[in-house]
């Protein structure tokens, strides 16, 4: 194993947060872009695009992160920061990178129309300019890509707004109950108590994930899927906090993304001291006979890791089969992930 490999996986797992990220700008019908900032080997800012809902051109998911790190550190300067962003920055952004005197940039997608290090023009490698930090592209640059074709290739197939999915007005915000659960839908109350759970490392080594960053990141996060609705009403945002009907302990969260065409992703994440107990399958047919039931769904969908055996083993105990990832209809798969779906019946 050469020398390069541990900082390679480090680089990939950093980039993995960076596309949460952009799913995040995603479920807001922005155009899906993330960014983190890294010092001293730690997350200390994330970013996704925002620019139409601030209704600010200059809110790209690199501005973002660099905000919210420059206000963390009391400093306008970013030394010692690194930058990891799913597409090729602009001139913009590639500026304020400069300015920044960001230490290392790594970039997944180029962009080929307005990308500023070196798909257009390449600021990076300007003799003139007075700051030059180390670019890198290419990082997951095929996750990036995915990600930013589905949201375009559904833009272009949306209809117009009044055609949007008529969703029931009561779809996640009911209470489900099982024979040792409560389901509760989830709110940015639930961040701190959830916090303690959703920080195992445990939960992560069979996950393509990483713990909440922070405390406020997580109620920021929580408080988007309040909403419960992406803005151009296509997408509905399911999840609840699932508790323990006894002791009223946090358990763990579900969530579930209902899509227009009567489809849904399923995924649901306990922690790591309630597993073998078959709670992730009693949680799960619940929030399945709420899909079946309350959206209209015909299909579900769910994606685990090769080496998740646990999740493959409730997967297989809520009925779902494994199927061909090319006939996975969403964005979020990775490279290697075992694909599985389950029809609901109409």
């Amino acid at each position: 194993m050469s020398e390069a490999d541990p900082g390679m996986r480090l680089d990939e797992a950093f980039m993995r947060l960076a596309l949460d990220q952009a799913r995040n700008a995603q479920a807001l019908g922005e155009v899906p872009v993330g960014a983190v900032v890294v010092y001293e080997g730690r997350v200390i800012a994330t970013g996704y695009n925002q620019p139409i809902g601030a209704s600010d051109p200059t809110a790209h998911a690199e501005i973002q992160a660099m905000r919210q790190a420059a206000e963390l550190l009391g400093n306008y300067r970013l030394v010692n920061c690194d930058l990891y962003v799913t597409l090729e920055p602009c001139v913009m952004c590639t500026g304020a990178i400069q300015h920044a005197r960001i230490r290392r940039l790594v970039w997944g997608a180029a962009d080929p129309k307005t990308g500023a290090c070196g798909s257009v023009v390449d600021l990076m490698a300007q003799p003139r300019l007075n700051h030059h930090c180390q670019a890198v592209g290419g990082m997951l640059a095929e996750e990036s890509s995915r990600l930013l074709k589905s949201f375009f290739a559904e833009r272009r197939r949306r209809r117009q707004p009044a055609d949007a999915a008529r969703f029931p007005e009561m779809l996640g915000r009911r209470t489900l109950r099982t024979q040792r659960l409560i389901l509760e839908p989830l709110v940015s109350a639930h961040a701190e108590p959830l916090m303690p759970v959703l920080s195992d490392p445990t939960l992560y080594r069979l996950i393509e994930d990483e713990p909440p960053v922070s405390l406020d990141w997580l109620n920021l996060r929580y408080q988007a899927l309040e909403r419960r609705r992406s803005p151009d009403g296509r997408c509905a945002w399911l999840s609840w906090a699932v508790r323990d009907q006894g002791s009223s302990d946090y358990l763990g969260c579900l969530q579930a993304t209902v899509h227009a065409g009567h489809s849904a992703e399923m995924t649901c994440l306990l922690g790591s001291a309630h597993w073998g107990r078959g709670l992730s399958a009693e949680a799960g047919a619940a929030v399945l006979e709420e899909l079946a039931t309350q959206a209209g769904v015909r299909e579900v969908w769910a994606t685990v890791r090769p080496d998740n055996g646990r999740a493959t083993a409730v997967m297989v105990r809520l009925g779902f089969e494994p199927v061909d990832p090319d006939r996975y209809p969403h964005d979020s798969a990775s490279a290697g992930d075992l694909v599985f779906r389950r029809e609901l019946a109409g």
